[in-house]
């Protein structure tokens, strides 16, 4: 909603399994969401220049946004070759763990890249329902709580809601009752599924902040609340 205009997007995965799930959700959700123009392109896990890459598919999109679905390792390299060879508009990474070391990779040339799942706990639009077990992660292990955990603590109470729901833990019933539950949610008020296509609860839909990296302070500031 910050950037009314900016309506078309260029985005990318890893070309294996997770990577093609990535496509076949991505593409359907923008779409559906009104933006004007989507297209995506795989790239080679391992890749270390990306030169090739952004020259050959991102600067001739001519997208608004570049959104990145890439591999711990990666994304630094890939953020710095769009910025070095000239990319200027918005990019967003989604990024699982590790945000603020990758970013480092690209330096000040990561400045503003927009990321949602990881933030700063310590500032605002942070969930007071989130609050407490992140406090506590962070009070032991010294570091914020990586998504991936956040995101199976979350599906825990989406089964356990669909084991209620169903009344039996038998795997077709919790399959028919999984697009139509609701929970409380790790991020506060009510989480449910959200239906792509023909895989009905493919993806979770719950708010959380949405951040943007200050490299010259090296790290994560939080911006705004949305929807993944």
């Amino acid at each position: 909603n910050k950037y009314p205009d900016k309506r078309t997007v260029f985005a990318t995965a890893y070309n294996d399994a997770s990577g093609q799930l990535a496509y076949g959700t991505w593409k359907p959700t923008l779409e559906a969401m009104g933006w004007r123009k989507v297209t995506f392109q795989y790239y080679e896990p391992g890749t270390t220049d990306f030169a090739p890459f952004v020259n050959s598919y991102l600067i001739p999109s001519g997208a608004d946004v570049f959104a990145m679905i890439s591999r711990t390792g990666e994304a630094g390299a890939l953020v710095k070759a769009a910025r070095q060879y000239g990319y200027k508009g918005i990019i967003a990474w989604v990024s699982a763990a590790g945000t603020v070391p990758e970013l480092k990779i690209a330096g000040d040339l990561a400045d503003g890249v927009v990321v949602n799942q990881e933030w700063d706990w310590g500032g605002p639009y942070v969930p007071d329902a989130a609050k407490p077990e992140a406090l506590r992660y962070i009070s032991k292990y010294g570091d914020s709580p990586p998504q991936h955990l956040i995101t199976a603590m979350e599906g825990i109470r989406v089964l356990e809601a669909a084991l209620i729901k169903a009344g039996t833990p038998d795997t077709t019933a919790l399959k028919d009752a999984l697009p139509t539950v609701e929970w409380d949610s790790y991020f506060g008020g009510k989480g449910k599924l959200y239906p792509v296509k023909d895989r009905p609860g493919v993806t979770l839909v719950y708010g959380m902040p949405v951040s943007v990296y200050d490299a010259k302070a090296q790290k994560l500031v939080n911006v705004g609340f949305g929807v993944p």
